[in-house]
């Protein structure tokens, strides 16, 4: 999960399926300190993770304790 915290935005990434096709998606927001609680990812301004950027995130978790959360949008 390392690879997450070295790709911030405007990184891209191909993720290809199971029948022979793929997908591009670039990087539109990186957030290093982002913090996890009860069970829910928040951004560092408050946002649940899942109301964030994009619909497509990763996340990985800090060696101190706070969570690096991006977001990925399709490239056309």
């Amino acid at each position: 999960f390392s690879v997450i915290r070295s790709m911030g935005v405007g990184s891209t990434v191909t993720i290809a399926d199971g029948w022979g096709g793929s997908a591009t998606y670039v990087c539109i927001s990186y957030y290093s300190n982002a913090y996890w609680s009860d069970g829910t990812t928040y951004l560092p301004d408050g946002r649940d993770a899942w109301y964030g950027d994009s619909s497509l995130w990763m996340k990985t978790c800090n060696a101190d304790g706070t969570n690096t959360v991006s977001y990925w949008v399709q490239a056309w």
